[in-house]
């Protein structure tokens, strides 16, 4: 075989070699990973048991377990080229992040201007959600009690029944992300309901799939 020959040979079967790498890559991507929308979905769904809903006599609370890259995602709906997904990551490295959300059963009317008295009432309800609602967070992990390092209170100005707190806590040890069972406990002393649960599972957190970029 002439080297001419010898050499197209070569390339090509490196060509071929290189296609069914891809389409083996292609593959596996389908079976172990999804596209930003697919992925969000994937974590809001109920059954994957990430979000966890729990009712009471009258309120209903929606307890949403955030995985990094659901939180770029959600950050990212708009794809600003200017915002940074490595740099995010690395800065939501050894942390859990939580979105606390709550409404009226059967209504849509905001849960804060529900039965009140008077607006000083409702100016109670909003400062104590934006103020001092993390006091009454925690988040149970391998037998330590967790207190958030970072909180906000989503005011949606009674434009929508349904309010969100917005919590993260700092994970012990040098876990670079949840390796144990979580629970996280909300006491809720405006409403009444008492103390609020949802457990996280390590296995339901490790069953998420990839997502692709």
């Amino acid at each position: 075989m002439n080297k001419a020959i010898r050499v197209g040979f070569i390339g090509g079967f490196i060509g071929i070699a290189l296609i069914g790498l891809s389409l083996t890559l292609g593959l596996s991507s389908c079976h172990h990973g999804l596209k930003a929308e697919a992925y969000t979905a994937y974590v809001q769904n109920p059954a994957n048991h990430l979000k966890r809903t729990i009712t009471t006599s009258d309120l209903e609370f929606s307890m949403q377990y955030k995985p990094y890259e659901y939180i770029i995602c959600m950050e990212n709906r708009n794809k600003d080229k200017k915002y940074d997904p490595i740099k995010r990551m690395s800065s939501l490295r050894g942390t859990a992040w939580f979105n606390i959300s709550f409404k009226r059963t059967n209504s849509q009317i905001s849960v804060l201007r529900y039965g009140l008295s008077s607006l000083a009432e409702y100016n109670q309800r909003l400062n104590y959600y934006l103020n001092y609602a993390q006091k009454d967070l925690r988040l149970l992990y391998d037998g330590d009690t967790l207190r958030p390092i970072s909180y906000e209170f989503e005011n949606n100005y009674n434009l929508a029944p349904q309010e969100t707190m917005v919590a993260g806590f700092a994970l012990p040890g040098k876990a670079s992300h949840p390796e144990k069972n979580m629970q996280l406990v909300y006491y809720d002393r405006v409403f009444n309901s008492g103390i609020i649960k949802a457990t996280f599972s390590t296995d339901d957190i490790n069953n998420i799939p990839n997502l692709i970029y």
